[in-house]
């Protein structure tokens, strides 16, 4: 931004200590951690060392009552002993209780109560401490809880020097002395602050040698908050932050006392090293370009605030972003959004500044109505959710580059569905949806799963370059004549398609083809199914118009269904051995071959065109239908079956009976196996 002046100056932080107890203080002995008073001597020689910055922007002088903290070996579970100097200045004591060790203490500014020191080596520890995101502005220097620094004392009766483990952005202001809060904010939402984990090692002059930290716990926004009145202008402010690189840049955002931000960014990494300045320079405000970021959606907000406890909000419920610790509140929802039966959400809008919700359900939402552009929304990355909004006309996704999952269904005013440069999408539905005529989900490189069943006035369906779509389910879609790229998908598994109006399908490259659904489809002419050889378990083709089945070379096939299906007069099932259910009532088989099928469980070819069958070999059959044939002419014709004693009598077993007559009752559980002669082979 032109008024920003980036650059960074060292800022020489250091802390001396000297001893200035009695030497008898050392010699005592100390058991189960007995405390024992010592004091530390913070001397003059080092003017550039802690709390607050002198008029020059460089030099640092202790405060009244500031405390460090100090842990060493075999400390109780690694905490750290308060030490407090009751005067002010760059010469000054410290004062606690600490045990009498003879290996290094560590100490750390500022004293954190919560804050564990463990004992690594004479010259490592391990520091636990919390870096706040709420800083006080201090006119010309920094919030003093905020800049931590660490030092290493190998002997506590020798003088010892401290460093930062962070450091400052600095900044000053121009054009308004009304701005109350700042705010930083990782605008690749990066940890600023938060839990620190930092291993430090010291070389044995005191200075820092390494140090390795992670944040946990973190949040990407830091508030600087003015106690009294205003920031004041051309006056230099600081925030402390620790050493890290922040990879997007930050935005600066600037809260007037009437409500009102203005926002500054600097849209580059910003690199923040240890005992240095990041300046941000001058940053001109113009107050009368302030605006006031309200969200006034409130269905959002009490959805937002079920999880995000705690928002400010206005009487009337809405709700400034920039308001307290709103931002942060906001980022710290993280997931799914959820919304469901409320008859208030007509709209999705301002659902971009909920910049963490990844995946978004919203159903059974009667009043959401309209357009609704998803793209507005790039945060949603995971998946969406529609359904049961009927006034919904239209949905477009097709900006939403990270998004894998979209199920909108069941959305009776929906018109258009706009997909496209999804390279991430593994999902997608689109389904009970009455007035959708087409779906494009061409150029899906990663689609798995596709759902567009129910649709009575979908026509046409685009998978042309979607090459790894593995299931697809176009079911009941009455109107469809036309599957673009069908042919091509060679890592299709599962393929449901019934009741609609495609004729032909060739399925010569499928060669991973599980199971195949049909049923009640217009199609004529099935092309290649010996491609997907073993792979083939189920196959249902009941109530199409096929007149020829060659399912030879799918010898793992277990399921089969050619119900009424009147153009197949013969069917060879000599190879597929592993055939468990078998159902060809109600059509136009003449001859059937069986043969060896140990495992055929359920078998139901009544009312077809059979005189004869041969089970024997098929080993125990749980449920039989076999009656009820016809010949040629259509007139009745009994069945001759021929069967193993066992199974006869594990047929009586379970009250399946065969008879010779027609049994006319249509109640009667064993009309299915009237006109049947039973032959026990010997």
């Amino acid at each position: 931004m032109k008024h920003f002046k980036t650059y960074l100056s060292f800022l020489g932080i250091a802390l001396v200590f000297a001893s200035c107890a009695k030497d008898e203080l050392y010699n005592k002995e100390t058991n189960n951690e007995e405390l024992i008073d010592m004091v530390f001597n913070a001397g003059s020689k080092h003017p550039l060392s802690r709390t607050v910055l002198g008029a020059d922007g460089e030099t640092v002088t202790w405060q009244e009552n500031d405390q460090i903290g100090i842990g060493y070996q075999y400390s109780d579970n690694n905490v750290t002993r308060p030490f407090k100097t009751p005067t002010a200045g760059s010469d000054v004591h410290f004062w606690g209780k600490a045990a009498d060790v003879t290996s290094s203490y560590f100490m750390m500014y500022p004293y954190q109560e919560n804050a564990k020191i463990s004992y690594k080596t004479n010259l490592q520890a391990e520091y636990k401490f919390s870096f706040p995101k709420n800083q006080t502005a201090t006119a010309g220097s920094f919030d003093p809880k905020a800049n931590i620094s660490v030092g290493v004392i190998p002997k506590r009766y020798e003088p010892f020097i401290a460093y930062n483990v962070g450091g400052l952005v600095r900044f000053t202001i121009k054009g308004t002395d009304k701005v109350k809060q700042v705010k930083l904010f990782a605008i690749g939402q990066d940890n600023l602050v938060g839990d620190i984990t930092s291993t430090i090692s010291f070389k044995t002059n005191g200075q820092i040698n390494k140090m390795q930290t992670k944040i946990t716990n973190g949040t990407p926004v830091v508030n600087l908050v003015a106690e009294n009145g205003g920031l004041k202008e051309e006056t230099p402010y600081y925030i402390a932050l620790p050493e890290e690189k922040i990879s997007k840049g930050i935005s600066i955002i600037f809260t007037l006392d009437n409500g009102k931000s203005i926002i500054k960014k600097v849209k580059q990494e910003i690199n923040i090293e240890r005992a240095k300045v990041y300046d941000l320079g001058e940053i001109v405000l113009n107050p009368t370009s302030a605006k006031a970021f309200i969200l006034k959606n409130k269905v959002l907000i009490d959805a937002v605030s079920e999880i995000a406890t705690g928002l400010e909000r206005y009487d009337n419920g809405d709700m400034n972003i920039y308001e307290g610790e709103n931002l942060e509140k906001i980022l710290s929802f993280k997931g799914t959004l959820t919304i469901q039966n409320n008859d208030e959400l007509t709209t999705l809008d301002e659902l971009q500044y909920y910049r963490n919700v990844t995946g978004l359900d919203v159903q059974k939402n009667k009043n959401l109505a309209g357009e609704i552009d998803f793209n507005k929304y790039p945060q949603l990355t995971n998946y969406i959710v529609i359904s049961n909004s009927p006034l919904v006309t239209k949905i477009d996704i097709s900006g939403l580059t990270e998004l894998k999952f979209l199920s909108a269904h069941q959305l009776d005013g929906l018109t258009e569905a706009k997909v496209g440069n999804n390279p991430k999408m593994t999902f997608l539905a689109l389904y009970d949806d009455k007035l959708l005529t087409k779906i494009d989900a061409s150029n899906l490189p990663t689609l798995a799963t596709l759902k567009a069943y129910n649709n009575g006035e979908l026509t046409n369906i685009n998978t042309l370059n979607s090459p790894k779509i593995q299931n697809i389910d176009i079911s009941a879609t009455g109107k469809l004549t036309q599957i673009e790229g069908l042919s091509d998908k060679d890592q299709l598994e599962n393929f449901k398609a019934s009741s609609n109006k495609i004729e032909s399908y060739d399925f010569s490259k499928m060669t991973k083809l599980k199971s195949i659904n049909l049923i009640g489809a217009s199609v004529k002419e099935i092309k290649g199914l010996s491609a997907a050889s073993t792979n083939l378990t189920t196959l249902d083709l009941g109530s199409t118009q096929i007149s020829s089945l060659d399912v030879t070379q799918n010898t793992e096939l277990q399921k089969l269904n050619l119900s009424y299906v009147k153009g197949i007069t013969t069917l060879d099932l000599s190879n597929n051995t592993h055939l468990t259910e078998l159902t060809t009532n109600n059509s136009g088989i003449r001859e059937l071959k069986l043969g060896s099928k140990n495992g055929l469980k359920n078998i139901n070819i009544s009312s077809s065109k059979l005189s004869s069958l041969d089970i024997s070999e098929a080993g125990t059959i749980e449920n039989i239908a076999v009656g009820l044939q016809t010949d040629a002419t259509g007139k009745d014709q009994q069945i001759k079956v021929t069967m193993t004693q066992q199974q006869k009598d594990y047929f009586d077993s379970k009250g399946i009976i065969f008879t010779e007559n027609i049994i006319s009752d249509n109640n009667d559980k064993n009309k299915p196996n009237s006109n049947v002669k039973v032959i026990i082979k010997q």
